[in-house]
């Protein structure tokens, strides 16, 4: 069979186009490169135009409508796989050039998240380590301070300051569970030592919430000599002149009412001794009425 020169420039034709078409979208796909859709496809629908006008019985009656353009024959064949494979490769190039763009960067992503994995452990492992550290340098150091106390001498100065926050209650020597400010007097009616009597908001400022049996307190005076004394005592009744308790607790003269024998504990700078009932006061001293001292609510016996 003899080829004429359409039958050659229409195999050129299937050929290169087909060719051309394949390779630039391996092209794309494998090393990178961004040749167009369109391009791809209009190469692909060379071959697919001259394959049908050449082996599958010409073109004739084909047509390519697109609004109000019209194309028939083998333009229409042209057009009409240029248009439809163009679209459907460009879709599938979109697809593969994302992959391919965003691969590496998520490579890189993940190997930073892993890198900071690593790093984390790293230093949870490190806390731990320091933590175990620190717990023993703790120990260790804690029986050192007790050691050194215990070998002080009774009039260390330090032992003196312990004593005194111990007294004071001062952290973490606290026994009592809240502290509350008051003014004090004397109430040389009242017989039983330790024993007060108490405005009832007061006692309510200081009892409130705690799990204790609301009537154990103890008075705490801080001395100018820089000691403290205290005496602990339960409560005999509320004050009975409630016209004072009505005050504001800024506007009251006192608070709480005391007998001689505790008001000599806590004022020793002030009251020499008891005369029964009534107090043997110091030169110069008449009365301890408005006296600021700290109650503190006892813990249940």
């Amino acid at each position: 069979m003899k080829l004429t020169i359409d039958d050659v420039v229409i195999c050129l034709a299937l050929l290169l186009g087909f060719s051309t078409s394949l390779v630039m979208l391996i092209a794309n796909q494998s090393w990178g490169t961004h040749f167009p859709a369109s391009m791809i496809a209009f190469f692909a629908a060379v071959s697919v135009a001259a394959l049908i006008y050449r082996f599958l019985g010409g073109s004739g009656d084909a047509q390519f409508r697109m609004g109000v353009l019209q194309i028939t024959g083998s333009a229409a064949i042209l057009f009409g796989a240029t248009w439809f494979l163009g679209g459907q490769i460009k879709d599938e190039s979109t697809l593969f050039q994302t992959d391919g763009e965003y691969a590496p960067k998520l490579a890189e992503k993940q190997a930073a998240l892993n890198r900071a994995k690593e790093d984390v452990a790293r230093l949870i492992e490190e806390k731990r380590d320091l933590e175990s550290k620190l717990t023993e340098v703790s120990k260790g150091r804690n029986g050192d301070i007790i050691g050194q106390i215990r070998s002080m001498r009774p009039d260390d100065p330090t032992i003196s300051n312990i004593r005194r926050m111990i007294a004071n209650e001062d952290p973490p020597f606290q026994e009592t569970l809240r502290q509350l400010p008051a003014r004090v007097t004397l109430n040389d009616a009242m017989t039983n030592a330790n024993v007060y009597r108490i405005c009832l908001d007061t006692q309510v400022s200081l009892f409130q919430n705690l799990d204790t049996q609301k009537d154990r307190l103890r008075m705490r005076r801080n001395r100018a000599d820089g000691n403290t004394g205290y005496v602990d005592m339960v409560r005999g009744g509320t004050i009975e002149n409630a016209q004072v308790c009505t005050l504001p607790a800024r506007d009251r003269s006192f608070d709480i009412q005391i007998t001689c024998a505790d008001a000599a504990q806590l004022f020793p700078d002030r009251i020499i001794r008891c005369n029964g009932l009534k107090p043997v006061w110091q030169p110069g001293a008449t009365t301890i009425r408005g006296e600021m001292v700290t109650l503190g609510a006892l813990p249940p016996r």
